[in-house]
């Protein structure tokens, strides 16, 4: 064999591939799987430029590739893009194969490394050749790959490569740098006429299994350097012999694929031999993919399937606890009939037209006129002129009813709807309100959605329920006399008639409501004036203030349906042992005193302190005092609410603000994170539309409790944050420590970081944690490119601004006034900030 020698004396420039070339290059066309397939010899410098990042990039002393920090991967990715340039639409695909060649890189890297530094006994330096890597991360990195734990798995790994019995030869570029090179070699050949590279094998995976592994002679012949490989070529012609024979197409199964079955061992997860090692089975087996379990289904469809599961095993169960309990239920009622039926008929029917119905229906034993028809009856509900308390019954048997529920009864209308649906001729509009327990599980015969599908479920809301199972309650209430006109009763309840009054009185029935109101559109309670004052269960102590009612203008109460106009927390007060006489023209007026520790139900301030505050502090003392004094289950004892991700960047979250906090924040004590939570959100809502220059930081994420259990998932938050809103003046924050309130206020273009603390104090404070928190998160920050102060690479924390110093518990006051002062006095230079602020304390609060 001769060889030949250039004419040239140059020697030929040393190779490197630790750096990345200054131009950029276009990429035009991605294939499948991601890889560049356009321009020419695009995939190489797309390989070999991925290679130099993954090994200068990402650190050496991660174990994983998964394990690598986002940052390092941002840094990255920022990296690629300043050397390609693509369509957008290829961005995902392009992003993915990269990181799979710079995770290759990577771990060749340090696989290089510990081969030829670490175990070396010469001990060389890598850092003349590789010098991004410091001394202090290689003195880690030997430390770490000389522990006989590693060395193990070292000779573990170095054991199990000795088992590729079949090493390619196609270089870093891959079979798809070579797919270009042989279909020109083919070209040639047919042109020549000469015979194919490997013609016999007409499966083009296999031809290119046996293409990366052969060699050619000085003649030009090819050869299998390595026996196995000749071996499997063997195989292979074999079996193509017999497929031809037999006339057999291609397998039917991908495990008897004509290169699967020859190489006798099965296909590996992700990879595709013939293909690519990063090529998946869904593009390296097109031919088999019917053969494929789809792993991967619609969302939707998955929680259509499992809703629909669900309410099928609730209706199931409902049905048959239901049915269980009807049956005892009707073996009751059939034993009392049968004891009702041995009663004579005319004592039965003469008992029962002494004691009458209210409703002018007759005993469910002996209704028969009303069985042969009842729809023909014309039904009480049509009657009502407003929503009137009434009662729901279930029939158990043709002629038999049973109390189940109480509830609301409205006027049935052609434009009534219920949840969005016309109503039903045959029924009516009914708030239920209470359920017996025996019928808790009781199915709806017309449910109104997916969730309330029984009585028990219906609890607080609308239904529909058949008119001729509606009762309408009656309430006998006091008329005026023939042509005279109604008396007016008084604001408060009223004392025992006299009784002349008495006497002159006629009654009447009535359908109305269970409360009464006077011309005045004063509630009047109708059973004081009928009824003595019912016991009291428990005795009240002398402190305990007198009974309250709100002021509502003119709402409609729940279950009572007047209009009802009370002074606000106006005391009422029951006096059924003095005449008229003795009150008549006279106002008692008393100022209610609100008890210094918080008491559910109890007004959170004095009526005197209540007046001066704002609209909006009423407004929310009123919803206090509805939602605390409620019945169950409408009755709270907290307010929820919910924001997406936008002002925080963070997922959705909720924010629970007891009505103990509202307590301290209307007498001006302590402020809980919930309602300074609050107040962030309302100031980036004045923010984005006033000041877009302010951003916010999440005080909920920004907690000591995380910097002890999630440290790193804070600080990447905080970084998050200082790279995406690197173009804010400010980035503010609150932050408690030791129960104490302060805020943070972060200048990325000035470099600075102020602590305004309403409570400064050395002895007392220290913000080093917070503090190293936020430098690791600005290191990252700066390390990335991010805006800030030329040559003022570290972060300046100023903890000693003077600000105004508090009195008592008002530090989160202090930082509320401190987050509404910086976003409404902007601000452009940092001395401008603090002369600000010193001017501010100085001439306002001092």
């Amino acid at each position: 064999m001769s060889t030949t020698t250039s004419g040239s004396s140059r020697a030929r420039t040393p190779r490197t591939g630790n750096k990345i070339p200054k131009e950029r290059f276009r990429i035009t066309a991605v294939d499948a799987v991601g890889l560049p397939t356009s321009p020419r010899k695009i995939l190489s410098r797309f390989r070999s430029i991925c290679g130099v990042i993954g090994r200068q990039k990402f650190s050496i002393l991660q174990d994983d590739f998964k394990l690598v920090p986002a940052a390092e991967k941002d840094i990255a990715s920022l990296t690629f893009k300043e050397s390609f340039d693509y369509p957008a639409e290829h961005e995902d695909r392009l992003r993915r194969a990269a990181f799979k060649v710079m995770g290759t890189a990577w771990k060749n890297f340090k696989t290089k490394l510990v081969g030829e530094f670490v175990y070396n006994p010469a001990n060389p330096d890598p850092r003349e050749k590789f010098p991004w890597i410091t001394e202090q991360v290689w003195e880690e990195f030997h430390a770490k790959k000389s522990t006989p734990e590693s060395r193990a798995r070292s000779k573990a790994y170095r054991l199990l490569q000795t088992r590729n019995q079949h090493p390619h030869r196609l270089g870093t570029a891959g079979y798809a740098g070579k797919e270009e090179e042989w279909q020109r070699e083919d070209e040639e050949a047919e042109e020549s006429y000469t015979p194919l590279v490997f013609g016999d094998i007409p499966h083009p995976r296999a031809r290119n299994w046996a293409r990366a592994r052969y060699q050619k002679h000085d003649d030009g012949t090819i050869f299998m350097p390595n026996a196995e490989d000749q071996r499997v070529y063997e195989a292979i012609k074999e079996l193509v012999a017999e497929q031809q024979a037999s006339q057999e197409a291609c397998s039917q199964r991908r495990e008897d694929d004509l290169l699967t079955k020859t190489l006798g061992n099965k296909e590996h997860r992700g990879r595709t031999r013939g293909v690519g090692s990063s090529v998946p089975w869904k593009y390296g087996f097109p031919d088999y993919a019917w053969q494929y379990k789809k792993r991967t289904s619609n969302k939707a469809e998955k929680d259509a399937r499992l809703e629909a599961k669900i309410r099928e095993s609730i209706r199931a169960k409902l049905t048959s606890e239901f049915d269980e309990k009807l049956e005892s239920m009707r073996a009751k009622i059939r034993q009392e009939i049968r004891e009702e039926q041995q009663i004579p008929q005319a004592g039965a029917a003469a008992a029962h037209k002494e004691l009458g119905s209210p409703t002018e229906k007759r005993s469910s034993c002996a209704s028969t006129e009303l069985a042969e028809n009842p729809t023909s009856v014309d039904s009480a509900v049509d009657h009502i002129t407003e929503p009137t308390s009434c009662t729901l019954t279930v029939r158990v048997m043709l002629t038999f009813t049973v109390l189940a529920t109480e509830g609301l009864a409205y006027k049935p209308t052609p434009e009534t709807r219920v949840h969005g649906a016309q109503l039903r001729a045959d029924c009516a509009k009914v708030q239920v309100d209470s359920v017996k327990p025996e019928y808790e599980l009781f199915p709806l015969k017309y449910p109104p959605n997916d969730e309330v599908l029984s009585l028990g479920n219906a609890r607080g809301t609308f239904i529909q329920w058949p008119k001729d199972l509606i009762e309408i309650r009656v309430i006998a209430r006091p008329t005026t006399a023939p042509g005279g006109p109604p008396p007016k009763r008084p604001a408060t309840a009223p004392s025992a008639p006299h009784a002349q009054d008495r006497h002159a009185q006629s009654y009447d029935v009535q359908l109305q409501y269970d409360t009464d109101f006077g011309e005045d559109r004063t509630e009047a309670d109708s059973k004081a004036i009928h009824e003595p004052p019912p016991m009291k269960k428990s005795r009240k102590a002398h402190s305990s203030p007198q009974r309250i009612t709100l002021d509502k203008p003119e709402e409609k109460g729940r279950g009572r349906g007047g209009k009802v106009q009370t002074s606000l927390l106006a005391p009422r007060k029951l006096d059924l042992g003095k005449g008229q006489e003795e009150t008549k023209g006279k106002e008692v007026k008393k100022k209610y005193v609100a008890p210094q520790e918080f008491q559910l139900g109890m007004p959170l301030v004095g009526d005197d302190v209540l007046a001066a505050m704002g609209t909006a502090c009423k407004d929310l003392h009123l919803y206090y005092m509805e939602k605390s004094n409620a019945r169950k289950p409408s009755k709270a004892t907290d307010i929820l609410g919910q924001h997406d991700g936008k002002p925080f960047l963070g997922p959705i979250n909720y924010v629970v603000i007891d009505f103990k906090d509202l307590f301290d924040l209307y007498r001006l004590r302590a402020v809980d994170t919930s309602l300074l939570k609050c107040y962030s959100l309302l100031s980036w809502q004045w923010c984005k539309k006033h000041a877009p220059e302010v951003a916010f930081l999440d005080l909920q994420v920004v907690t000591v409790t995380n910097l002890q259990n999630d440290r790193q998932g804070m600080v990447n938050y905080i970084y998050d944050t200082l790279w995406s809103r690197r173009d804010k003046e400010y980035i503010m924050c609150a932050y408690n420590q030791y129960a104490h309130w302060i805020l943070l206020v972060i200048t990325p273009k000035w470099s600075t970081c102020h602590y305004l603390n309403s409570r400064i104090d050395k002895n007392a404070y220290d913000w080093t944690s917070i503090q190293l928190a936020i430098d690791e998160a600005w290191a990252q920050y700066v390390q990335r490119g991010g805006l800030r102060k030329t040559g003022h690479d570290t972060l300046i924390h100023k903890k000693d601004f003077p600000v105004k110093q508090q009195i008592g518990d008002q530090c989160g006051f202090h930082v509320c006034h401190n987050i509404r002062l910086l976003y409404r006095e902007k601000v452009k230079t940092l001395a401008e900030f603090e002369a600000m602020m010193n001017t501010y304390y100085a001439t306002v609060m001092m």
